[in-house]
């Protein structure tokens, strides 16, 4: 690890901390939405290089991050949030892949400022970098954590990464919103772990095909399409293995404690089935491999393991012995070495206490963010009055939906493409009757007929007033 890093860390140009010398078109040294992803590794590999090393390190890392992350004008500014737009990296329309990038810079940050013992670049930056927690606006009552996110590295790690932040620039509030939010994204990496028995034993799910093999909770969708599932061989048709990408990104030690107290025997029957996989493969064909690293996308099963088994480090070189190692990148090799080296015991205990003990005030949790838009749905999605374009009269008023069922043709009208509806809300007379809405509280909104207010001049409701 020292002479890689000594190797890449030579000067004192910023530029030298890029691995992703491709993609130049987007306005950048390399690609930005893998290269961030893949820094947080130089954090704890600057505490195991020498003193040189580590000065170098720091003065570039410092000068990256001012140069470039914490430049505001490379995210696009969304609903008083700023989003992590980039080659592969969309928004269509909401938060999105964009969004979710977003909340991970923070765990990198977080890594490179706790990590490199240094906070200079950082401190003054608060404001902007709350702009980056996007994972509350993806939570709802319902659905506990955030919604449609199957890679399980992008859960629970940055709300974390998020409160150590918020306690260091002295925010108790942000500090214990943080870690409510973090326990919340706990809840979904217990039950795609476990709660895929549970549909098994209730099939059908959605279709009358038997879930063959192993299969897991991936994606949680919105109003009452719920959980998707899906594994090797099941369905035996599917447009993406979305079980594939179960430990993408997955690089928090943090979360992987959570594992080690909570599911150990089941996360490791987990490893040990994808370690089998890949020896079978001979470490081809396969999305997690043995010997190879992506410290930005598929972890290795080595980095796996190190993080979520008991493994020892020779244990793990038996496995994978060090020049098998298949590593392009700078950040690859420090996030196998660093892994591999907090395998060890010793580096396990003691544990160290970054934030003393801290009594917060009892606030409102998501409650506070106001969010009504799909939240009240449970059997039928109520859609807003701009989606009931039946007929000119009715356009004002809301409509039952079913998203599980669209309807079987591409959208060319209101009458093809768009959900199923289960009942248009509407009175017997829409002649001369116009309706208005009103808040009520946090989730509800009384909607009411006015028949003193005709049709076409009632109020006009935006997608964003939320659900009756």
């Amino acid at each position: 690890l020292r002479r890689q890093m000594a190797k890449k860390f030579q000067g004192t140009r910023w530029e030298e901390i890029w691995d992703y010398e491709v993609e130049r078109s987007y306005g950048g040294p390399g690609l930005y939405c893998w290269q961030v992803m893949g820094d947080r590794w130089y954090g704890p590999a600057q505490r195991l290089v020498g003193p040189e090393t580590r000065r170098k390190m720091r003065d570039v890392i410092d000068a990256y991050l001012g140069n470039w992350v914490l430049d505001e004008s490379k995210y696009i500014p969304f609903r008083g949030m700023l989003l992590f737009v980039g080659p592969g990296i969309a928004t269509w329309g909401g938060y999105d892949d964009a969004g979710k990038f977003s909340t991970n810079l923070l765990d990198t940050l977080w890594h490179l400022a706790y990590y490199g013992d240094d906070w200079s670049t950082l401190d003054g930056r608060w404001p902007m970098l709350k702009r980056f927690f996007i994972t509350p606006l993806e939570c709802d009552w319902k659905g506990v954590g955030r919604y449609g996110i199957a890679e399980m590295g992008d859960e629970a790690a940055p709300p974390i990464a998020y409160a150590r932040l918020a306690y260091h620039f002295g925010d108790v509030d942000q500090y214990a919103w943080g870690c409510y939010i973090f326990a919340r994204e706990l809840v979904h990496h217990y039950v795609k772990q476990v709660g895929s028995e549970y549909f098994r034993g209730h099939q059908p799910y959605q279709s009358m095909e038997p879930m063959r093999g192993k299969v897991w909770l991936t994606n949680l969708w919105g109003d009452v399409i719920g959980w998707q599932i899906d594994g090797p061989v099941y369905p035996e048709t599917t447009g993406e293995r979305q079980s594939n990408n179960r430990w993408v990104r997955f690089s928090s030690f943090d979360v992987a404690r959570f594992y080690h107290d909570v599911l150990p025997k089941e996360v490791r029957a987990e490893l040990d089935d994808l370690t089998e996989r890949a020896r079978r493969a001979n470490d081809q064909d396969v999305f997690y491999k043995i010997h190879s690293e992506a410290a930005h996308i598929a972890p290795s099963l080595v980095r796996l393991r190190a993080m979520l088994t008991d493994d020892t480090p020779q244990d793990l070189l038996t496995l994978a012995p060090l020049e098998s190692w298949d590593l392009f990148r700078s950040s690859d090799f420090a996030s196998m070495t660093v892994s591999v080296l907090r395998a060890d015991p010793a580096a396990r205990r003691p544990l160290v206490e970054l934030i003393p003990p801290l009594r917060t005030n009892e606030v409102l949790g998501i409650e506070r963010l106001g969010q009504t838009e799909g939240s009240p749905s449970l059997v039928l999605a109520v859609r807003p009055p701009y989606a009931a374009r039946v007929y000119k009269a009715m356009r004002h008023w809301p409509a039952l939906t079913w998203g599980s069922w669209p309807s079987p043709t591409p959208a060319k009208s209101w009458k093809q493409g768009s959900w199923w509806s289960f009942g248009q809300v509407i009175p017997a007379d829409v002649e001369g009757r116009g309706m208005t809405s009103e808040r009520l509280n946090w989730n509800t909104r009384l909607w009411w007929m006015d028949p003193n207010t005709p049709t076409d001049k009632a109020p006009t409701t935006s997608p964003s007033a939320g659900a009756p």
